[in-house]
């Protein structure tokens, strides 16, 4: 679920200004012109289910009802299912007047995730995700190969290496073969 906007320093600025005399003036601080709770919620942990799906949107509504306004989240966190969590959040958030411009979402890149739950077949999923889809080319280049590898598997080709780890994908430099 995306929304559109990303915070701003109308909407930080607004956000603090709701919590006046609710909260110390010293919970908010200034950074690059945004005005950042000093608390904020992470999505890291937790299992692929929809339990814990809810059990983030619930603390994710209730942290920015109570004066926290930063969250953090990567794509590969719970296998995209924390950015999911906080859409969702963000969506009711926006039902009780809480705009998408006052919350700083802090993501990260570099991991390509499984999407909700880690596939039966990971050299299968490999192959129909970016192989048959043209995101890689083996064609393209004779030293590409997917090989089985430490339980999973490596793709290899003359810049990057994708290695499965369970719940993720990492592209790797080639650089650095044993990374």
């Amino acid at each position: 679920m995306k929304l559109p906007g990303a915070a701003t320093v109308e909407g930080t600025t607004r956000y603090r200004d709701r919590f006046a005399g609710k909260i110390p003036p010293e919970h908010f601080r200034e950074v690059q012109g945004l005005w950042m709770s000093s608390i904020g919620l992470g999505t890291y942990l937790g299992n692929y289910d929809d339990a814990t799906d809810q059990q983030y949107h619930r603390a994710v509504v209730r942290a920015v009802e109570s004066g926290c306004n930063v969250i953090d989240s990567a794509i590969n966190y719970r296998l995209q299912r924390s950015e999911r969590s906080i859409g969702t959040a963000l969506k009711e958030l926006s039902t009780k007047g809480y705009g998408r411009d006052e919350i700083i979402i802090a993501t990260k890149g570099g991991f390509i995730p499984y999407d909700g739950t880690p596939p039966q077949d990971t050299k299968k999923y490999i192959e129909d995700t970016f192989i048959k889809s043209g995101i890689l080319d083996p064609a393209a280049d004779s030293r590409f190969t997917i090989r089985d590898s430490d339980g999973g598997f490596t793709i290899r080709d003359a810049g990057f290496r994708i290695r499965d780890q369970g719940s993720r994908i990492h592209l790797l430099s080639s650089r650095n073969p044993n990374a």
